[in-house]
């Protein structure tokens, strides 16, 4: 009996590798990879540098007074947080209602999003309460068939993944249709720009995706299954939503490479910053302000933990996600306050996530009481621009006092704090 149980746990691990797809060898994978390696890290920066004639205009008119608001660059990064987008959807609907003009939710020119934030950012990008009221009913109202065990065996290693979202991906194809894609490039051809992100899974690296550019094409072919295809791999949470296959790789979450998607790469030629000054010498930069919204807590809350493996697997990755957040806005807060220091730009860099003290009034994934919770609370703090946790500014530092309210956000349901 001994042998019998040995050879059947054998047979269960080698089916965990056992795939439909052929294996390639490595020489192979890098000639297909070499093909397109390009995008993978030149289409934000491409699409923030397409930036520069549209914003200098601004500028123009600005000087000769035929603006009333001064020209400045707005980048939205929305990150990955799974049903935890709920907050974000609120938050943009709340962030419409600010009175101080100057704080409220303006026209992005650039908005990145992963994950849930991919889901979110078609919607953050066409920008009207109507568009966002759309996305903020989706999140507000989760289907049953949306997210569940895929069958009695979900838990085999052969098996895809452990959920079946087909449900979920029908709403994508119902909501993202033609004429929203449509929209989207519409949008796009103002110049400006919408990039999401997933992970190659055979190289274990960043893939990004021009949207707004691959709206145009789809918007013209009229297939839009290439958007969802897109939009799907970015928020393909790791073994419990199917990776999907684009091209001659695999695609899973954007959060496993980078939970936030930010264009600040100043090193690089053909960025913003250093075509700005090579082709408008003299002139000063436009004022950068980034807007990012964090789908999730900052600190993790306590729980015990069970020695089982999808409560460790669950919560690493959950911790692992977390200080990706983390990361992420440090970096920026430190690469503006730099910038700011040493090339006399103009960047602000504000930050706002779902305060440490929220706790879901319902346990499980993609609940109706939980998602709702979080979009109320997200249109609460939206509309009050002290939610917003001010990184960096140019002619100041960040003194210890905010550092210590940027390790939570210092945000609290019963008390947000200030931004200056």
């Amino acid at each position: 009996m001994k042998l019998y149980g040995a050879w059947w746990i054998a047979c269960l691990l080698l089916a965990g590798c056992a795939g439909k797809r052929p294996m390639l060898a490595e020489s192979e994978l890098q000639a297909q990879f070499a093909c397109d390696r390009a995008q993978y890290e030149s289409s934000l920066v491409a699409a923030v540098q397409a930036l520069v004639p549209r914003v200098y205009d601004e500028m123009r008119q600005e000087g000769a007074g035929r603006s009333a608001e001064p020209a400045a660059l707005d980048i939205l990064a929305l990150s990955g947080g799974g049903d935890k987008g709920a907050f974000g959807a609120g938050f943009l609907r709340g962030w419409g209602e600010v009175e101080d003009p100057a704080m409220r939710r303006p026209e992005f020119d650039v908005v990145t999003g992963v994950s849930t934030g991919a889901l979110l950012a078609p919607f953050a990008f066409l920008g009207t309460d109507e568009d966002l009221a759309t996305v903020e009913h989706f999140y507000r109202n989760p289907q049953d068939d949306w997210v569940r065990l895929r069958d009695w065996f979900f838990f085999l290693p052969g098996r895809v993944s452990l959920l079946d979202i087909t449900g979920l991906e029908k709403e994508i194809n119902r909501t993202v249709d033609e004429e929203f894609v449509t929209r989207l490039a519409e949008e796009a051809s103002k110049g400006r720009a919408l990039v999401i992100s997933a992970t190659n899974l055979e190289f274990g690296c960043q893939r990004r995706w021009n949207l707004g550019d691959e709206a145009k094409l789809a918007a013209k072919s009229g297939d839009v299954h290439g958007i969802h295809k897109m939009m799907l791999a970015s928020s393909a949470i790791p073994g419990a939503f199917p990776p999907v296959e684009l091209g001659s790789f695999l695609y899973s979450d954007g959060g496993i490479t980078a939970n936030i998607l930010l264009p600040m790469d100043w090193r690089s030629p053909n960025a913003f910053l250093p075509t700005w000054r090579r082709e408008h010498p003299g002139t000063p930069f436009p004022k950068m302000r980034y807007w990012v919204i964090v789908n999730n807590q900052i600190q993790q809350p306590p729980k015990t933990a069970q020695p089982t493996w999808p409560c460790t697997a669950s919560v690493g990755v959950a911790a692992a996600v977390r200080c990706s957040n983390v990361v992420q806005l440090e970096l920026l807060r430190t690469q503006a306050e730099f910038l700011n220091a040493t090339m006399g730009t103009n960047i602000e860099v504000r930050a706002v996530a779902i305060p440490d003290d929220w706790r879901p009034p319902v346990e499980g994934t993609f609940k109706s009481e939980t998602m709702n919770s979080l979009a109320d609370l997200g249109r609460k703090l939206g509309a009050d621009p002290s939610s917003w946790v001010l990184y960096a500014a140019p002619g100041r530092g960040t003194t210890p006092e905010e550092l210590s309210r940027s390790a939570s956000l210092g945000v609290s349901t019963k008390n947000p704090g200030t931004s200056d």
